[in-house]
């Protein structure tokens, strides 16, 4: 890390690797008197992150901005701005359920036209095969043979794909979003299905899954939808579904 840390110019700082959140890539916090800065050091999903970031600076969204980004010793690297912000799970439940639904619809309104980085039905059924192909029972076999010509509407949006109470950040009205290493052009209801959990585990309380809901837009879950995408994270074993 000595030698990233030369090669970016940042001896000047203090570096400390932060234990926050699930990650698996490496994260560092780089302060000095006047600033601070965030490294995130891994494999592709890191170089995905540099690439969402780039693609977002000239977006409405407020995210960190990005500094530099490249591959060092084999490693992929982003060095990035701190955002500031309280995460919206140490807020007011209600109050944070209101910024997660508008800040989910802000993301979700961007244009996709022209994103390259695309995961679709297509791209989860390779991947599931890719993982654990040699792994399935019958029942699932048939599931992922049949992934491409459901009849479940794709839906597609532009998502952060970590949408989690952590990665949310809020100030006087501000809504910020970090940790988009998995962002990209997928389902809508990756993120919706993320932040229910998300909800449910921090705030433990059913109704303000509702409210999310309610504040979102959605009357009624699809539950063909529910049930596909559980399916998939299942498969790929993605969070606790």
């Amino acid at each position: 890390m000595e030698g990233l840390i030369k090669k970016l110019e940042l001896e000047d700082y203090q570096v400390t690797k932060t234990t926050i959140g699930r990650s698996s890539n490496d994260v560092y916090r780089l302060q000095n008197d006047t600033d601070t800065l965030y490294l995130k050091v891994g494999g592709l999903t890191v170089k995905n992150l540099g690439e969402v970031l780039e693609l977002l600076q000239s977006s409405n969204l407020n995210v960190p901005k990005l500094i530099q980004k490249g591959i060092y010793n084999d490693m992929n690297y982003v060095l990035m701005s701190e955002c500031s912000g309280t995460m919206i799970h140490e807020i007011d439940p209600i109050i944070a359920v209101k910024v997660l639904a508008k800040g989910l619809k802000q993301i979700h309104e961007l244009d996709i036209k022209g994103i390259k980085i695309v995961r679709d039905y297509k791209y989860y059924k390779n991947r599931i095969i890719e993982k654990v192909g040699n792994q399935l029972n019958i029942e699932d076999m048939r599931f992922v043979n049949e992934l491409e010509s459901l009849k479940v509407e794709e839906d597609l949006v532009f998502t952060h794909g970590d949408y989690c109470l952590p990665n949310i950040l809020y100030d006087n009205g501000k809504i910020s979003f970090i940790d988009l290493d998995d962002a990209g052009v997928s389902f809508r209801y990756i993120d919706i299905l993320d932040c229910i959990w998300s909800i449910q585990y921090n705030f433990n309380d059913e109704k303000y899954v509702d409210m999310f809901l309610k504040e979102y837009g959605i009357d009624e879950l699809d539950l063909d939808k529910v049930k596909t995408l559980k399916t998939i994270q299942r498969l790929l074993e993605i969070k606790g579904y």
